[in-house]
């Protein structure tokens, strides 16, 4: 199968392209993560770019869940997110028919 870059220019530049997108899309997903893991003090500091201080506060995911009703809100937004999906689908496939 080709690939269609054979020029090393161009590879390198589609690499630094596809690079710099990945770091874009996983450092906000990185960035909240380390902020679920502090406690409110960290959090509402005036450095909201600070690390978590250890230990760690793996608890406040269960504290969310169990406090907020949190898995009423997940079933939604995992039947609104296959309903969605099916439905761009179908809709996806009869056009391909069309076309």
């Amino acid at each position: 199968m080709n690939s269609g870059l054979k020029n090393p220019v161009t590879k390198i530049m589609a690499y630094a392209i596809l690079f710099v997108w990945g770091v874009s899309v996983l450092y906000p997903l990185l960035w909240t993560l380390l902020d679920s893991l502090k406690n409110n003090e960290q959090f509402f500091s005036n450095a909201p770019w600070s690390l978590p201080e250890f230990p760690l506060l793996w608890s406040n995911f269960s504290y969310v869940w169990s406090k907020y009703n949190f898995s009423r809100y997940f079933v939604n937004s995992i039947v609104v997110t296959s309903g969605s999906t099916l439905l761009g689908l179908l809709l996806a496939a009869a056009t391909a028919y069309v076309l």
